[in-house]
């Protein structure tokens, strides 16, 4: 199922696919953020705390709008298995 005009955090994606590979991009960028963190030299990371802070909220909604597209189309699955178990009772009753 193709969806278009989805925005997320003011930008419009014309897939899920771009979501989902916006959201791959997002990670390889905080990947190479963290490459080589230190834990107990926290502060070498200051200067990128603005890329840091932005790269994980942008991961976050794109995260949360692939989980609700995920949970709609659950609901559409459900409604149209009912919708088909109707059609398939109404069937059977007329015959």
């Amino acid at each position: 199922m193709t969806v278009t005009g989805i925005v997320v955090g003011g930008t419009t994606y014309a897939s899920m696919d771009a979501i989902i590979a916006e959201r791959m991009e997002v990670l390889a960028k905080l990947n190479a953020l963290f490459a080589g963190y230190d834990p107990d030299k926290i502060a070498a990371l200051y200067a990128d705390e603005p890329d840091i802070v932005r790269l994980f909220n942008s991961y976050q909604a794109l995260s949360e709008a692939i989980d609700r597209h995920t949970q709609l189309q659950q609901r559409n699955e459900n409604i149209r298995a009912a919708w088909q178990l109707v059609r398939e009772l109404k069937k059977d009753s007329n015959a």
